[in-house]
């Protein structure tokens, strides 16, 4: 499984760019029931994180909180890719724990889910040093690029899962919070592009924009592209009452018009969650686990050292058994 290496492109700024294989990639769809009919109404994207300490790779998938809601208590679907060709759908049961925000779970709309890698998977992962930090790429703001990659319910693929992408702008990064709907006020981005159901979960990238060759004089100002970033994941959107379009004060309505703003749930809540103490301690006990099984004979023995032990699907899930405890 492959991850997603942060790297710079440098063309012209007004030359459109295209959106990199390995973003489509690191989506899978999510699904349920619905009567007869088993039904994908959305995404979900993996997150890895990589132990310091040994080789191991924790994966996790990660979407919007309102998703996982809709799937507590029953059982689910998660549509990957399959390098063997078609599709895995990875049926999941009732039991399974999604984890919330440790401490505001009512304002902050993203759920992790942690989940054993299988070996025909055919997806990339989101590395950690890839969530965009300001710290870390100051040059980001508004008016860069942002890319959603995401599940077209309409269009979702029957041999192979096939992501729409969906192209916008930064249009807001808001130093007070944010109303929306279902989840108060709330920290989050404002991207110029449309939302439609299916899209909640979805990965959002952003582009940072670069000055190459700065100089005294704007026309020697020349734009051009760098690293892209995970800016974090889609909430939703707003719509309006047709009627409201050309007035100045207008409200959110549950059908209308797409307002064509989205709302982004920034890429450090998603690290937040993955910080959560049950998560952080099923990742201490596995790295424990793995170094026990590696550890040879010191003693000045002429015996063969015990046989390494693989860490197995069982091992995991009695891990995951010791520190997770269903909430209601």
């Amino acid at each position: 499984m492959a991850g997603i290496e942060t790297r710079y492109l440098y063309p012209p700024a007004d030359i459109h760019m295209r959106v990199p294989d390995d973003v489509r990639k690191c989506v899978v769809f999510l699904g349920k029931e619905v009567g007869v009919e088993k039904v994908y109404g959305g995404t979900a994207f993996v997150v890895g994180i990589s132990s310091k300490t040994t080789p191991l790779h924790f994966m996790y998938l990660v979407t919007a909180k309102h998703c996982a809601d809709a799937l507590d208590g029953i059982d689910f679907w998660v549509r990957f890719n399959s390098k063997s060709g078609g599709v895995l759908e990875l049926k999941t049961n009732s039991n399974a724990r999604w984890f919330r925000h440790p401490v505001d779970p009512d304002h902050v709309d993203v759920a992790v889910l942690p989940f054993l890698y299988q070996p025909d998977i055919d997806a990339a992962y989101v590395n950690l040093y890839s969530f965009y930090a300001k710290a870390l790429a100051p040059s980001i703001g508004t008016g860069d690029d942002v890319f959603i990659t995401g599940l077209f319910a309409l269009a979702k693929g029957t041999q192979r899962n096939m992501p729409i992408i969906r192209m916008g702008n930064i249009a807001m990064m808001p130093d007070d919070k944010i109303p929306v709907k279902k989840f108060g006020e709330i920290d989050c981005y404002l991207i110029e592009a449309r939302s439609t159901g299916g899209v909640s979960g979805s990965p959002v990238f952003v582009r940072e924009t670069l000055v190459a060759n700065p100089s005294d004089s704007q026309d020697d100002v020349h734009g051009v592209s760098g690293k892209f970033w995970l800016l974090g994941l889609m909430n939703g959107h707003w719509d309006i009452d047709p009627a409201t379009l050309n007035e100045v004060t207008v409200r959110g309505v549950d059908a209308g018009v797409n307002l064509g703003i989205a709302i982004v749930v920034p890429a450090y809540k998603i690290v937040e969650v993955l910080r959560h103490p049950e998560l952080v301690e099923m990742r201490k006990h596995i790295e424990g686990e793995w170094t026990a099984s590696q550890e040879t004979s010191k003693l000045d023995t002429a015996f063969p050292p015990n046989k390494e032990k693989t860490f197995t699907k069982e091992d995991f899930e009695t891990a995951l058994k010791k520190v997770s405890r269903k909430t209601k």
